[in-house]
């Protein structure tokens, strides 16, 4: 027992820590998504996060001719690696004065100006760091425990995600694709956070009425006063593509970690895709980079862009690698991708059922109305702060309405059957505000509900439809006039709720058609 004591006691006065820093944000990020995030997606940052950990460390002893300081010197510039995301969302696009100072022009030297200052002030102490040393060990350790006994109680209560299926099991092979010359593609296009036309003039003050007019003149329907279910993307699509509200699921005696990893499930593996391949129809999923619409085992094609995966996306977002410019792109090739992709679906032997969930032009505002890419843009995601530029969320709506033209004639012109087409957003805006629930305004709840709605329909198609429809009842009416179902019509009604409540609602009656 003595010999063990003084092996640990040994080994706690050698640093260990950075190597313990580098793996730490990386295993604190995972354990945070876990419901979102496969274990193997660790990984490779974590071996090149020690890597590059091993290097600075030894390069710093080589230089300072002592362990102790290097090791410090080494966790400083981890802090700032991890941190310098976090920082730069906090203070991005605020100004002093007049004077900009949230850009990593001015962040990056600040950050440089830190790590010379520690390093200067580390070569020329005299102070004994064998103390701290052993506490920073110590520090490090209790965090790092904590994340891996969260990730613990996740594997003993749910199924810890490990790997993803291979793409061959993607395919589902046992599908019947058989080609019928009656049965119409169906294509079901998510235009992510699109927002109505009357939100657009009231708030964004921009006039859509040209877009419109022109899906109008294509034969398509626009709904008017149409609203989302669901005020979060992850619930609006488990609802739609399952024709029901979810209260099955909100009820059940689950955690609510539990329920968004069932709502990712049930968006997979829902009842549209799966009736519509009971009829002979291919399913088609194309994904622009979130996570529970990305990829699809269930599907007998997944196309998606070749770009990082969602822990990649969120150590992009939060360390030093938000300020290489050039990663950025990834998001804006994604949603070019996906246009693309839906100009090849028509040649496809058919029946088709295509989803597609394009992520835009919800923010970040990749694109300006010419299609441009933006080199600076707010990474934020869903927060008030991302939504508040509402002149770059009328440009990226902008250029989204000319690549929607594009496939829509493109689809129109090449299909050999007059095919079903769905554009619609999930949800609306969030410029003005997130506050608590029940502090919730009209313009708050009107701004995040009120969606852009359209169907082309085929035939008489457009007679089933009316002015307040939402998606719940969407592949309803389509299934019932079209496969002669007797799906009921429910009532129209909107669940708003918070990132930080999923699943804590209001619950508002549609307008009135």
């Amino acid at each position: 027992m003595k010999e063990l004591f003084n092996y640990i006691k040994d080994y706690f006065s050698k640093p260990i820590y950075p190597y313990l820093f580098a793996v730490f944000p990386i295993v604190f990020i995972f354990s945070n998504n876990l419901d979102e995030l496969y274990l193997y997606q660790i990984v490779l940052p974590i071996t090149l996060s020690l890597f590059a950990t091993i290097i600075v460390f030894f390069g710093l002893k080589i230089i300072l001719h002592d362990s102790y300081k290097a090791a410090v010197l080494t966790s400083l510039a981890l802090i700032i690696f991890f941190s310098y995301g976090h920082i730069f969302t906090l203070i991005e696009g605020y100004k002093v004065l007049g004077f900009q100072v949230g850009r990593n022009k001015y962040l990056l030297p600040f950050v440089s100006l830190i790590f010379i200052s520690g390093f200067l002030v580390l070569r020329k102490t005299k102070l004994d760091l064998t103390k701290f040393n052993k506490l920073l060990n110590l520090i490090v350790i209790v965090l790092l425990l904590i994340s891996l006994t969260k990730i613990g109680a996740f594997a003993v209560s749910n199924n810890l995600k490990i790997f993803e299926k291979s793409s061959t099991e993607m395919q589902n092979p046992n599908v019947n694709t058989a080609k019928s010359e009656k049965l119409p593609d169906i294509y079901y296009i998510i235009l992510d956070g699109y927002a109505r036309k009357s939100t657009l003039k009231s708030v964004h003050k921009y006039d859509n009425s040209e877009f419109l007019n022109y899906l109008k003149k294509k034969g398509f329907y626009v709904s008017r006063k149409s609203q989302s279910n669901y005020s979060l993307t992850l619930l609006s699509l488990c609802s739609s593509l399952n024709m029901e509200y979810i209260n099955t699921l909100v009820e059940k005696p689950i955690t609510d970690s539990k329920k968004r990893d069932e709502a990712i499930e049930m968006i997979r593996n829902n009842e549209v895709s799966k009736f519509l391949k009971s009829k002979g129809y291919k399913f088609i999923n194309i994904g622009t980079g979130w996570g529970a619409t990305d990829k699809n085992r269930y599907a007998n094609e997944v196309h998606h862009y070749r770009q990082r995966n969602e822990l990649t996306k969120l150590l992009y977002e939060t360390t030093l690698l938000i300020a290489l410019e050039r990663f950025q792109l990834g998001d804006a090739d994604s949603i070019l991708f996906a246009f693309e992709k839906l100009k090849e679906i028509p040649e496809l032997s058919g029946p088709t059922f295509t989803f597609a969930h394009i992520v835009s032009p919800h923010p970040p505002y990749l694109f300006d109305r010419n299609g441009n890419k933006r080199e600076n843009y707010h990474k934020g995601f869903d927060t008030p702060k991302a939504w508040e530029e509402r002149d770059k969320y009328v440009d990226q709506l902008i250029f989204i309405n000319t690549k929607t033209k594009e496939i829509v004639e493109n689809i129109l012109d090449k299909s050999e059957n007059e095919p079903i087409i769905i554009i619609q957003g999930d949800h609306g805006t969030g410029s003005t505000g997130n506050t608590p629930l029940e502090k919730v305004s009209d313009e708050t709840f009107d701004e995040r509900m009120d969606i852009f709605n359209s169907y082309y329909l085929p035939g008489k198609g457009k007679t089933i439809l009316y002015d307040t429809i939402t998606p719940v009842n969407s592949f309803r009416k389509i299934l019932n006039y079209y496969f002669d179902e007797d799906y009921e019509i429910l009532d129209d009604k909107s669940y708003y709720s918070q990132y930080r409540s999923y699943f804590e609602f209001i619950v508002t009656p549609n307008e009135k058609d």
